[in-house]
């Protein structure tokens, strides 16, 4: 507003006038210069204090003037003082400010012209007004703000020639992106996760993002916030980021227990060997289930090669190989839901994700599937090759608190569409071999939204999904959808759903108050059901509500909740966030 200030002149203020008028009446009051607003439209909009047959008051009159001058739409205001037969005729005198022929916007380039003028009131063919004009500036400036451009702003207006107003805007761009403490990793690597680039408007909003998905490649234990520094050229700025990589090597051991299992797990994740950002985890876990009473224990693991820079920069790949036992729950026609059974998968998948076009956090992921189930037993009667292909559109715009994986706020939507066919075989020999056999869509929206700063948080997570298959017999819990327990509808026993089916719905909102960075407070309700006849009723979904805690530990955060269901409040423990 300086800048403004500086080029439209404003003139305002008592001329030295005689002394002795001060001591006469005011007799008659009038405005002279005045076009395009009537004398008494003036005198009541400013409110004027002197007054008709009054002793004329410098202090009174000086701030009359200021009060004119407040209503904006003048260069300059002065007064005229002609004695009249023993008193006074006070004129003030006014130079309107012009009727603008043309607004005119420069130097904007991440918001565009018209989302500028939706709310912009100053316009062509009206009078210039110092008021609205301020009004606008602050406008513009806040739109800027929440939008995450804090550097740009307006920086200049100037009235040029036959009354066109210039607008000028300074949106300063990144200059050079300069990274620090990535000894291990390549630069250009951590710079491709990044929507800031050079010559692109600096944006925090961006920049916060990318720091988080720099943090999430999961080279590093921290990556500290960036120095903004002014640039070599003018309207540019510096972005200087430092990280702290982690361990190339790093073992990882433990016990644990959930309301479902018991368990011991090792871990181990090897990063960078070739300094090119590849990584490599193993992750075995031995343990026992609840669902069985005489269950006899388990064994799992999970090997997992990941490369960043596949082809080319944009495309990455992994390559997954596991084996898990559970014990799921077997259906078939006749009996509905029936045994328990010992199933083991057997299966490795192959992935491929590519960022779209319209920004980070645009992503498209495409995965084969080849897995072999079978009962986890001699001579198993139930054993057959599972292969699919699937595809998943996700969006991911959601916000952290700093590395902890707490969201603050944003959208997370994920699109799944998998489709694929079973071999089967009856003493070692395939007995068919259909075409497509199944097919899995499944939608999935979070939403997080910050009440008061940043540690009053409320969560929604909608997910639905739908199984279709051609089989009709010997179809495995593990394929359909499970609901009922602490990480679906609280309040319901893990070791046992409450509904399993080919359909589901699932709605869970949190309430979330941060504590700090380790310990987070919440309330909770959960709604849905799992089914298979389209025709179901809502009266037939079950919901849960309830309290619990969180807790940030070096494995994941800890997940503590005491849920009330139909029945009973049931306390439910595990690992990582239900959403």
């Amino acid at each position: 507003m300086k800048k403004f200030l500086s080029v439209i002149l404003i003139c305002c203020g008592l001329h030295a006038l005689d002394t002795e008028y001060f001591n006469l009446p005011v007799l008659y009051i009038a405005v002279t210069g005045n076009q395009i607003y009537s004398a008494q439209d003036i005198l009541s909009r400013a409110q004027i204090k002197t007054r008709r047959g009054q002793r004329l008051d410098a202090p009174v009159l000086q701030e009359d003037i200021n009060r004119i001058m407040a209503l904006g739409g003048f260069q300059a205001v002065d007064v005229d003082l002609q004695p009249r037969g023993g008193g006074l005729l006070l004129l003030f005198v006014v130079s309107e400010n012009p009727v603008l022929r043309a607004v005119e916007f420069a130097g904007n380039v991440s918001l565009p012209e018209t989302q500028i003028r939706d709310f912009w009131q100053t316009e062509a063919g009206e009078q210039l007004n110092f008021l609205t004009l301020e009004k606008d500036i602050q406008h513009l400036n806040k739109v800027y703000q929440r939008e995450g451009y804090e550097l740009s702003s307006i920086q200049e207006i100037k009235l040029v020639s036959d009354n066109v107003l210039h607008v000028r805007v300074v949106e300063p761009v990144v200059g050079e992106i300069i990274l620090s403490g990535n000894i291990y990793t390549h630069g250009d690597l951590l710079r491709r996760e990044m929507a800031l680039s050079p010559g692109k408007v600096f944006n925090a909003k961006t920049l916060a993002a990318d720091r988080m998905r720099i943090f999430r490649l999961g080279y590093f234990s921290a990556v500290l916030l960036p120095e903004i520094t002014p640039g070599v050229n003018d309207g540019e700025v510096d972005i200087r980021l430092q990280v702290r990589p982690k361990k190339k090597s790093q073992l990882n051991a433990g016990l644990g227990v959930t309301s479902r299992e018991q368990f011991a797990f090792a871990r181990v994740s090897l990063i960078n060997l070739l300094d090119t950002g590849e990584q490599i985890q193993l992750n075995m876990q031995f343990g026992r289930e609840y669902r069985l009473p005489n269950a006899l224990p388990k064994s799992s693991y999970r090997a997992r090669y990941y490369y960043p820079w596949f082809l080319t920069r944009d495309l990455t790949w992994g390559f997954t190989s596991y084996r898990n036992t559970s014990y799921e729950t077997i259906r078939n026609p006749e009996s509905g839901v029936g045994d328990i059974l010992a199933i083991r998968r057997n299966g490795f998948s192959t992935d491929f994700s590519l960022p779209l076009p319209f920004g980070r956090q645009y992503n498209i992921l495409l995965e084969y599937k080849d897995e072999f189930v079978q009962e986890d037993r001699p001579n198993p009667d139930l054993h057959y090759l599972k292969r699919s292909l699937a595809l998943t559109y996700i969006y991911d715009s959601l916000r952290y608190l700093d590395e902890t994986g707490i969201a603050l706020d944003g959208d997370m939507y994920r699109l799944h569409f998998e489709g694929g066919g079973d071999l089967h075989f009856l003493d070692q020999k395939i007995i068919s071999m259909g075409g497509v056999e199944f097919l899995r869509n499944e939608l999935q929206y979070l939403r997080y939204i910050p009440l008061t700063g940043d540690n009053n948080v409320v969560g929604v997570s909608y997910r639905s999904g739908a199984y279709l298959s051609s089989r009709d017999r010997n179809i495995l819990e593990g394929e359909e959808y499970s609901l009922g327990g602490g990480s679906t509808v609280r309040g319901y026993a893990d070791i046992e759903p409450f509904a399993v089916g080919p359909k589901m719905i699932l709605i869970n909102a949190e309430y979330r108050y941060i504590f700090n960075e380790y310990w987070q407070g919440v309330l909770f309700y959960d709604w849905g059901r799992a089914f298979d006849d389209p025709q179901i009723s809502v009266k037939e979904f079950k919901s849960g509500y309830g309290f619990g805690v969180r807790l940030s530990t070096p494995i994941g955060p800890l997940r503590f909740d005491l849920g009330h269901g139909e029945l009973h409040w049931i306390l439910h423990f595990g690992l990582g966030y239900t959403f």
